[in-house]
């Protein structure tokens, strides 16, 4: 299991995001290992499993209403010695406004205009908000299942010993978003799960 911080900030009109990856508390060393690819100085090289690699997005490139970040993306590969009957991702911790948001934040929602797009080797596997992803892939028992296949379009489900894909997360905040929103910082923990 690895998991993936998502913290996004919206100070005045625009908004920063960072997504790192970190350990599961009390995990032993696990079947799934992350590489970032991003490019960023820092990034992990080689496979890191259950452990923090780099950040995805730092927190330092705004965002306002309408805009995009450009796609962060990362590899997940498959190390364990039996075929994984599943590899998936979910949301562990969520906090759609934490205590680091300004007092100018008074939207009761701000992850609900944060539009989150994961791609699979270049096909899209989800779209919607923040706040849905959270919603709909909160836990293990309901987190978002993997293909296997580089792309995302193998034939089973069941990722064999050896298996990669690369991810691809876009964030930006709906055109939508008004002053309620500015200050607000919203978190996720985006957590990998193979079994």
């Amino acid at each position: 299991m690895l998991g993936t911080v998502l913290k996004v900030g919206v100070p005045l009109v625009a908004a920063g995001l960072l997504l790192t990856h970190s350990t599961a508390p009390g995990l032993a060393a696990g079947p799934i290992g992350l590489t970032n690819v991003t490019g960023h100085s820092g990034d992990c090289a080689a496979p890191t499993t259950n452990a923090v690699c780099a950040p995805l997005f730092d927190g330092h490139e705004m965002l306002w209403p309408g805009r995009k970040l450009a796609p962060a993306t990362v590899e997940i590969g498959y190390h364990g010695s039996q075929p994984a009957s599943v590899v998936g991702l979910y949301v562990s911790r969520f906090e759609t406004r934490t205590p680091g948001s300004g007092a100018s934040c008074t939207a009761p929602d701000p992850a609900s205009t944060l539009d989150l797009s994961i791609d699979q080797g270049g096909q899209t596997i989800y779209q919607g908000t923040l706040s849905d992803f959270a919603s709909a892939h909160g836990a293990a028992r309901t987190l978002l299942p993997l293909r296997a296949g580089h792309d995302g379009s193998g034939t089973g489900e069941r990722w064999q010993p050896g298996d990669s894909s690369t991810f691809s997360f876009t964030v930006g905040l709906d055109a939508s978003a008004g002053n309620s929103y500015m200050g607000c910082v919203s978190s996720a923990d985006l957590t990998w799960l193979a079994q």
